[in-house]
């Protein structure tokens, strides 16, 4: 039921104090609608304010499946990266193998099989380079001797050049020659020929 003047005229009323409650009457009603509108304003400002939460919730829901991608990508990349370093390692350590065995004498045809007789462990490297390969090889040296060469000096005889200090030929040292010692001589004679 509303507040007319009308219902307050049948409470038997004054118009003074009928008056006034209307006014009371309509100051609160103004101040409700002013209520009203302002928590409609802050109401239209929350559906704002929640669609946009919502658009972060997802931009974070979106950021997340990023992160999880991003993470399995970097574990595949750590996995290849020791991969790869592993390989490295292990191609330098097989190459300082094979070097360690020609140093030691080992028959460049045999190499590839002694190295794979080798046995050592990490503690026997110093990153791609072998601590003892004198120790290390040993064991290899000692099952397969017939495979490592032992260095045996060979002398040569002593050379004396040729013709030494004797005088050059002339063309009548060379009519004076036979055939042998034509033949024999060859050289100096070709020179002498060529001087004349």
């Amino acid at each position: 039921m509303s507040l007319t003047r009308k219902l307050l005229r049948e409470l038997h009323l004054e118009d003074a104090h009928i008056e006034r409650i209307i006014a009371a009457h309509v100051e609160t009603v103004d101040a409700l609608r002013q209520e009203r509108d302002a928590l409609s304003a802050q109401a239209a400002q929350l559906d704002s304010i929640a669609a946009e939460r919502d658009a972060l919730r997802d931009q974070v829901a979106d950021l997340t499946a990023h992160r999880d991608e991003a993470a399995r990508i970097q574990a595949d990349f750590d996995a290849y990266r020791a991969q790869v370093d592993a390989d490295r390692l292990s191609a330098a350590r097989q190459s300082a193998i094979r070097a360690a065995l020609l140093d030691a004498g080992a028959n460049p045809q045999a190499v590839d099989l002694l190295a794979g007789a080798v046995v050592t462990d990490d503690a026997a490297w110093e990153e791609g380079r072998l601590k003892d390969a004198a120790g290390t090889l040993a064991p290899v040296r000692e099952r397969y001797a017939s495979l490592f060469a032992r260095p045996v000096p060979v002398p040569t005889p002593r050379l004396s050049p040729p013709g030494g200090d004797a005088p050059a030929l002339t063309r009548d040292d060379v009519g004076r020659m036979s055939e042998q010692e034509i033949l024999a001589n060859w050289g100096a004679v070709q020179s002498a020929l060529r001087g004349m």
